[in-house]
């Protein structure tokens, strides 16, 4: 009978030595080059010297490509990361030992590079660490156009802890709703974020629009003052009644603010 290589394991060094220990050994185990090479980096990243990281992340790809040492995958996807070399920095921490913190890292990455369809994915294996992950999991969802990418209870799931505090959480589930020609939920949505965001235009206008949807001008029309005070706005009522009559909406843009600071306190 041919036996696994965990069972050889076994055999040779006991019962007491598991797979995990084997893979705890391949993501401590460097040789003299990586070790140096992980070195340059840490200090490269503690002094912010980003040119020699832009350099060095690309002369020593391979390196990356060819270990499996976790705190080397670490210095070297941060180094990355600080230099915009998104790519090379998840092909390295993607072989690093994966938590539920490293997926949402992941995901923030392929979010910030607009491949909704793994975002979403990674999301899923996260614990929502970050406090917009579960508003960047539900735009990765719906950008993914994915079946049922639209699904509203999909997205009241992942949003509810946030429509208390978060504009965007509200601002997509009202989008979800207005497209869905659900008026009456929509504007109680856009009123939230309004609420939560008074000075943004974009937020008054899906608001006023879900108003006039829901057959509600007479009482939209004497906070017009209002959202002119707060908001700054220079639309003129051509331009105003223009952006009214928009019938679907989009969705809010909501990027990753710091996200080399983020992934490196996720891995921390």
């Amino acid at each position: 009978m041919v036996k696994s290589g965990f069972g050889l394991f076994e055999e040779l060094f006991g019962k007491g030595f598991s797979k995990d220990d084997v893979y705890s050994g391949m993501h401590k185990a460097i040789n003299p080059r990586a070790a140096a090479i992980q070195e340059s980096f840490v200090q490269a990243l503690a002094s912010g010297d980003k040119k020699y990281l832009a350099k060095s992340v690309k002369d020593y790809e391979k390196d990356m490509r060819d270990s499996l040492n976790s705190d080397f995958m670490k210095a070297y996807g941060l180094g990355a990361l600080l230099v915009d070399e998104l790519d090379l920095a998840y092909d390295a921490l993607v072989k690093f030992p994966r938590k539920r913190s490293v997926s949402e890292a992941l995901a923030l990455i392929k979010y910030t590079k607009e491949d909704y369809v793994l975002a979403a994915a990674l999301f899923l294996g996260s614990d929502y660490r970050v406090q917009t992950s579960r508003v960047l999991h539900s735009l990765s969802i719906y950008n993914s156009k994915q079946k049922n990418s639209e699904d509203i209870g999909t997205h009241n799931f992942l949003l509810s802890p946030h429509l208390d505090s978060l504009a965007p959480a509200n601002n997509i589930m009202g989008v979800l709703n207005f497209n869905s020609e659900a008026y009456s939920s929509a504007v109680d949505y856009f009123a939230k974020a309004k609420e939560l965001s008074e000075s943004s235009e974009k937020t008054w206008l899906n608001w006023m629009r879900a108003m006039k949807a829901d057959g509600l001008e007479s009482e939209m029309y004497p906070e017009m003052p209002r959202f002119y005070a707060l908001t700054g706005s220079s639309l003129g009522l051509e331009d105003l009644t223009a952006e009214l009559d928009k019938n679907k909406l989009e969705m809010p843009v909501v990027k990753v603010k710091n996200l080399f600071g983020i992934v490196k306190q996720l891995l921390a």
